[in-house]
């Protein structure tokens, strides 16, 4: 019985540990906020101090929307390390991305995201459109662009000196009804882009 236990040990370790992990993961799963209880923001560069961003947005969106928000939450990911297949994968866990323009992939409105939708921009009346030229379909719109001058919201945890550009999730359910996956009254994403936009007034 020594014996097995001088070269065994570890297989016990394992058992024990095994549902210690399970257990752990599926309150960790049952405790994460719904879709429609969040705000998530991914930024795409290395100039944001994401901490203030989001400390920012979590103070300002409780007076911006009735819908009753769990958790905000700007994440940052090292430019060149998505893919169009990654990003479009992305859009499924973020409601909003915003590129440092150099970290932008190009054509990346038509290659990951959609078309937005007039009643989307109108939303967004004084905000300088990003588009593209689209093979059959002209120009379309897929973003904006973000006033990264030191007076806006953005602006105060933006470090860099590029043009940076929002992109709006076609899977967040947090547009209202002005994207493909909207609810109404869900309008938690739309207010953070009109904030980070200054469209709030």
């Amino acid at each position: 019985m020594k014996n097995h236990l001088q070269f065994n040990w570890w297989k016990y370790i394992i058992i024990f540990l095994i549902p210690v992990i399970l257990w752990c993961s599926v309150f960790r799963a049952l405790k994460a906020p719904d879709p429609h209880q969040r705000v998530h923001i991914l930024y795409i560069g290395s100039s944001l101090d994401a901490e203030g961003l989001q400390a920012q947005l979590t103070d300002a969106l409780p007076d911006l929307t009735r819908q009753q928000l769990k958790a905000v939450t700007v994440t940052v990911a090292a430019p060149g390390e998505l893919s169009y297949s990654t990003l479009e994968v992305r859009c499924f866990d973020y409601d909003i991305l915003i590129f440092e323009e150099s970290s932008m992939p190009q054509n990346v409105g038509q290659a990951v995201f959609v078309r937005l939708t007039d009643e989307l921009t109108a939303q967004f009346p004084n905000a300088t459109l990003y588009q593209e030229d689209v093979e059959d379909a002209g120009i379309l719109t897929y973003g904006f662009q973000i006033d990264c001058t030191e007076h806006s919201p953005f602006a105060a945890h933006y470090s860099g000196k590029e043009n940076c550009y929002l992109f709006v999730s076609p899977q967040s359910v947090n547009f209202d009804t002005l994207n493909e996956n909207g609810r109404a009254g869900n309008d938690g994403a739309l207010r953070a882009a009109q904030y980070l936009l200054e469209m709030t007034q």
